[in-house]
């Protein structure tokens, strides 16, 4: 039967060489850094209960993240940046009640997320700005002085 499996070898710890057999696992290990793993861990590890998903985008001067923060009150948001690193932490509580007959069902959900993410360079704190609605927090940052690029103007004769 072994030999109607033309990919099937003798030596299962076989790996085939290709010049992409280590650019897949490369891949998977970014992103497992970047975005955590499949059991709701954060990138920092932490079990924290659930986590949230985030876009970053990046202009000349800033940087603008909007993280999906749905059932969570704008006031238990935590927004902080050190160095270049913006963290996002945040607390979910929801509860619904229903009747049925004469059995009432109360079902909670408690949870906290925290993500680190990091920038790449620096950001002015001092000026960024958060905006919280429908469910996503849109955090803006601008870069700081130093690191913005700076337009230098040739002179001609």
């Amino acid at each position: 039967m072994r030999n109607l499996i033309p990919w099937r070898s003798q030596n299962l710890n076989v790996v085939p060489v290709t010049p992409f057999a280590g650019l897949d696992r490369d891949f998977d290990r970014m992103l497992q850094r970047f975005f955590g793993d499949a059991w709701g861990r954060g990138p920092t590890g932490s079990s924290e209960g659930w986590t949230t998903r985030i876009d970053v985008s990046e202009t000349e001067d800033a940087f603008v993240v909007s993280a999906e923060v749905p059932g969570v009150d704008p006031e238990k948001l935590e927004i902080s940046v050190q160095g270049d690193v913006l963290t996002l932490s945040g607390e979910k509580h929801a509860e619904e009640t229903r009747e049925e007959g004469q059995a009432t069902y109360t079902e909670r959900m408690y949870g906290t997320f925290r993500r680190d993410i990091p920038l790449g360079c620096e950001v002015d704190a001092a000026k960024a700005e958060a905006e919280h609605k429908h469910g996503v927090v849109t955090i803006r940052l601008p870069k700081a002085a130093t690191v913005r690029p700076q337009r230098i103007e040739v002179k001609g004769r």
